[in-house]
């Protein structure tokens, strides 16, 4: 045989050996502790309390099925619980709790308590970022209270809350009132020019179901009531009363949470988020309601916005111009006063007067209470005039407050639908 033959033989059977020995970095799911969720949050004792919320497949799979019911046994999740001095003190931790290894590639949302996240995030956000199989395009979030009861959150026809809340994230762009930010997003903006990120805010509500309740009378003796009305007037009454509730935790996505480089500093309402979206040109569809030109209330769908941050020295003076370009289409009216062209332009203003009114509410609370360069102003500034940014980068948080922001908004009628006129009952008699 020769030389050349027995080394092709060698390469041969050393491939067929590969193949044959399998995958060698394979995990069997049995094996895995599936996470969804992370909730961070500060304890009283000043350490890093972290839940996860893990899958339990068998019951995803018995409800994939047509199989499954109620209560807490029958829930395709179960919440875990550690605490440590650092967030990867904690996660080391799980190992003592949990016969099986983490798995963090299907994780869709992390979440920092409000104490949590007033303290500073920085050194989590920095061992979260060197995370193996933690993927990049998770949802950053801050609760409104504690991260950990948002996970305990019942948000049907979900099985798993936390993928619940990433659906409701990723859906926000339809009514353009809430803020979404993933983490690659989170930490190129922290590490920016402005490194004043926002990200998600998520509160917690409870919602009554179905009550009973017995009101108990002098001699003891109690009459059985159900209902919102009645339920609220036993929970008024409670020095007499004994009531047994029902209730269900469910979360609403509101807002913004507002940080000054790592440190929350606040909240920004629906209104104030909406111009933040207006400003950072990330505003995709929302509706804007008007009085019409009798007082009516018009609705109108923004369809496609364009925005521009122009920095500009002037005499010396450092002004910010935010430009605003705006399409909609006309989505109800309230009233009978008909879309015709001689009214178009006046309704086209005051449309463009309600999204500078949003704006100006960001500007305010942003520039005025939280002194927080969240719309990238100074980013900008960095782009147009990079000299200049080098002798004011330093001054930049004192500056920035009493900088000049001149808002220009333009907007436009697209579409007014299949009817210039609304149904005006009798209108043709």
């Amino acid at each position: 045989m020769s030389l050349r033959r027995r080394r092709f033989l060698t390469v041969m059977f050393l491939i067929f050996v590969l193949l044959l020995s399998g995958c060698w970095s394979r995990r069997e799911i049995d094996d895995l502790a599936i996470v969804t969720g992370i909730a961070l949050d500060l304890g009283p004792d000043n350490k890093v309390h972290m839940t996860i919320q893990l899958v339990k497949p068998e019951v995803l799979a018995k409800r994939a099925q047509g199989g499954g019911g109620g209560g807490n046994a029958d829930k395709a999740y179960w919440l875990l619980e550690s605490h440590g001095l650092t967030f990867v003190d904690a996660v080391r931790k799980f190992n003592t709790l949990s016969p099986r290894q983490l798995f963090l590639a299907h994780n869709v949302i992390i979440i920092f308590g409000e104490d949590l996240a007033r303290r500073g995030i920085a050194s989590t956000l920095d061992r979260i970022s060197r995370t193996k199989n933690l993927r990049r395009t998770i949802w950053v979030m801050v609760a409104k209270g504690k991260a950990r009861e948002v996970l305990e959150a019942e948000l049907e026809p979900e099985y798993l809350s936390a993928v619940a809340i990433g659906h409701m994230i990723e859906g926000r762009e339809v009514y353009s009132q809430s803020y979404g930010i993933d983490l690659k997003d989170f930490l190129r903006v922290l590490t920016g020019s402005s490194p004043n990120p926002v990200a998600s805010r998520i509160e917690l509500r409870k919602e009554f179901t179905n009550r009973e309740f017995w009101e108990v009378d002098e001699d003891g003796q109690g009459e059985a009531g159900q209902g919102e009305e009645d339920a609220k007037e036993h929970i008024n009454k409670e020095a007499r009363t004994q009531g047994r509730e029902q209730a269900k935790k469910s979360v609403v996505l509101t807002g913004a949470a507002v940080f000054k480089k790592d440190k929350l500093m606040g909240w920004f309402d629906p209104t104030e988020t909406r111009g933040l979206l207006w400003i950072q040109g990330k505003m995709r569809r929302g509706i804007i309601i008007i009085n019409g030109p009798e007082g009516e209330k018009m609705a109108f769908e923004s369809i496609r916005s364009k925005s521009e941050v122009v920095p500009k020295i002037h005499q010396g003076k450092l002004i910010m111009r935010v430009k605003i370009d705006e399409e909609n289409d006309f989505a109800e009216d309230m009233g009978f006063v008909p879309l015709t062209p001689e009214n178009i332009p006046g309704i086209e203003k005051k449309i463009a007067a309600a999204i500078q009114k949003d704006i100006e509410a960001a500007l305010r609370k942003g520039q005025k209470e939280y002194k927080s360069d969240i719309f990238g102003f100074g980013a900008a500034v960095h782009r147009k005039y990079p000299q200049q940014w080098k002798a004011i980068k330093g001054r930049w948080e004192e500056l920035f407050p009493q900088l000049e922001v001149q808002v220009e908004v333009k907007s436009k009628i697209r579409r007014r639908g299949m009817s210039t006129e609304p149904p005006k009952p009798g209108g043709k008699e």
